[in-house]
């Protein structure tokens, strides 16, 4: 056995054996972004509008109408051109 790196390593494994012990399933990630609970701004309605086009779920329609002609994305910092409901 030897040490690297404060690891500790089995030379009777093989390499193979060896890398898939230490290899983790990713985490399942939805195709689709779910909107957050409530709005980024106001923090208190329910969103109904998306960031385009980063997608973001994240306004609720008082605050996505003083943001509808575009700027930056509260979430995800991307610029956006529109405010779509979905």
């Amino acid at each position: 056995q030897k040490r690297a790196f404060g690891i500790q390593f089995d030379e009777s494994k093989s390499c193979e054996k060896a890398s898939m012990s230490r290899v983790q399933e990713p985490e399942e990630v939805d195709e689709e972004e779910q909107p957050l609970e409530y709005c980024i701004i106001c923090k208190s309605e329910k969103p109904l509008f998306q960031a385009v086009p980063c997608g973001c779920k994240a306004f609720c329609k008082k605050c996505a109408m003083k943001l509808a002609t575009g700027g930056k994305c509260r979430v995800c910092k991307q610029m956006f051109s529109e405010l779509r409901k979905f």
